[in-house]
């Protein structure tokens, strides 16, 4: 195998990996929101739960699009980083649009 291959082969692997982490936390996220959240009072935990749930979405997304970035060289500013990534994984590349969605 190539070392190319084998790189692609590696961020496909993390790819999956992430799109799982996704997969639980959109469960957890149903879970909690139609099963437990409508049975408590409106507290605060509730709210921390929520924030966290959001947090780690996001962040879980925001990493797999870090290392997508990193296998394509880009270079972000190290001011803006977090808005750099988001611009470049909506890039038309090759007269495609890729886009990531949410699960």
């Amino acid at each position: 195998m190539s070392e190319l291959n084998e790189k692609v082969s590696i961020l496909k692997q993390e790819i999956i990996k992430t799109e799982k982490i996704l997969s639980n936390i959109d469960a957890f996220y149903h879970s909690f929101t139609e099963e437990e959240l409508p049975h408590k009072e409106k507290r605060t935990s509730s709210a921390i739960v929520m924030a966290e749930i959001f947090s780690d979405f996001y962040t879980c997304l925001e990493t797999m699009f870090l290392r997508i970035s990193r296998f394509f060289e880009n270079s972000l500013d190290q001011e803006k980083w977090h808005k750099d990534l988001l611009e470049k994984m909506t890039l038309e590349c090759m007269s495609r649009k890729f886009y990531f969605y949410a699960i």
